[in-house]
């Protein structure tokens, strides 16, 4: 597998709000396997938007939600190279 070298994922500093950002609704609940039962519910009220869900993290959350994210992002740029 080719290695990714000079990554780096850098906070930019004030935080912008941008009115054409797309936003979406998570909605889930997390299950007992065996009984079924709702561990946790978010749905409806509970559930959250993003990226509006990014400012009940911290920071270093935020940051790590991020490096995650562009990971993803560069495997789809690059499939054949990071499958």
């Amino acid at each position: 597998m080719p290695d990714l070298q000079n990554f780096s994922v850098t906070r930019l500093v004030p935080t912008v709000t941008l009115n054409s950002v797309p936003q979406w609704t998570v909605a889930f609940q997390v299950c007992d396997s065996k009984t079924g039962a709702v561990l946790r519910d978010f749905t409806g009220a509970n559930a959250f938007t993003f990226p509006q869900v990014f400012a009940s993290f911290s920071a270093a959350d935020q940051n790590d939600l991020v490096a995650r994210w562009v990971m993803d992002m560069i495997r789809k740029k690059a499939p054949d190279l990071f499958p």
